[in-house]
């Protein structure tokens, strides 16, 4: 958005870590000069391509079929920086020096401001209406926020304030780029906890093997059975408290789905790894002791996981937690 901060990030990676800022045209919120300038997207694109080696950072993209083309190549990442409005009013007072502030000049940043989000949802007003769909203006700018692969709030007082920020979230994370292994299955299990149909908790489990997925499994009730969330199991319906009534309650859990769908047998061949996005309860890790599973990787804390964690110790099970934070 206007006058968030976009440029001091380019300063940033520039002068930290050797960055390359180039632009389509020239600049408009930058006070660092590109080291090239492209006349059409596709030029920039390409160069880019070519050089996938070097780093490059741009605030030039105010399309969003570009900024599709873009994000296709495996080395793009897209960053969306937002600041609060009164913020940014300080900003733009403090670049152009015109203080003290009065009316004038809010109305002035007021209809830069627009000027600059409506540059960004032209393409999209656009492609709407070629495929008849309203949308509403409000709404303009929110799917170049929501397809960023992160966001950053410039709420910072100082540039200082705002490399710390940078500093502290490693912005040149590569995982960004190309998750780890870990980071891969988790978010897989994650994604699979989305298929849940229990009231309880969504969770989500895929047993590995070399690095391949053998299965996945969530939590819910058995097939052929009424859904959890249609009222097929009363115990979850009901709101019981955690670890309670678990005898009365119909859901298999996320872990047992997973170990039922691949079979001891082809565990146990094998260094297995069962990513969950919740700690498993003591129940099913007696399953996953007998199972022959070799390491469980958990994200979010269970109210039993000490219990979990002594049986995995005696059973010789690897137990971590690896925390989703991108």
């Amino acid at each position: 958005t206007f006058c968030s901060g976009s440029s001091e990030i380019i300063e940033y990676l520039v002068k930290f870590h050797n960055f390359e800022f180039i632009c389509l045209g020239q600049p408009t919120e930058s006070r660092i000069k590109p080291t090239k300038n492209f006349k059409i997207f596709e030029e920039l694109l390409n160069y880019t391509t070519i050089n996938w080696n070097s780093n490059f950072v741009t605030i030039s993209i105010t399309d969003l079929d570009q900024l599709e083309a873009a994000r296709k190549r495996p080395f793009v990442l897209v960053v969306f920086v937002d600041s609060p409005i009164l913020k940014r009013f300080d900003r733009y007072m403090i670049e152009t020096q015109n203080l003290p502030s009065n009316k004038d000049h809010l109305m002035e940043f007021v209809l830069l401001s627009d000027k600059f989000n409506l540059e960004f949802s032209s393409s999209l007003k656009s492609r709407s209406q070629q495929n008849s769909v309203s949308i509403p203006s409000s709404l303009d700018f929110l799917p170049f926020s929501s397809s960023s692969d992160l966001q950053i709030f410039n709420n910072f007082d100082s540039p200082d304030d705002l490399f710390f920020h940078l500093d502290a979230i490693n912005l040149l994370d590569t995982n960004r780029l190309r998750p780890s292994w870990d980071l891969y299955f988790m978010k897989i299990a994650e994604l699979s906890s989305h298929r849940s149909n229990c009231m309880k908790r969504r969770v989500g489990c895929i047993l590995v093997q070399n690095n391949q997925i053998l299965s996945t499994g969530y939590n819910g009730t058995p097939k052929n059975l009424k859904n959890c969330n249609e009222g097929g199991c009363k115990r979850c319906n009901e709101g019981a408290k955690q670890g309670t009534s678990l005898d009365e309650c119909l859901c298999i859990h996320a872990e047992e789905n997973a170990l039922l769908q691949i079979g001891a047998n082809r565990i146990s061949s094998g260094y297995c790894i069962l990513y969950c996005n919740t700690c498993p309860c003591l129940g099913c890790s007696k399953k996953i002791v007998q199972a022959g599973v070799k390491e469980v990787v958990y994200n979010q804390e269970y109210g039993m996981d000490e219990k979990t964690a002594r049986l995995f110790s005696d059973a010789k099970i690897i137990l971590r937690r690896f925390l989703l934070t991108l």
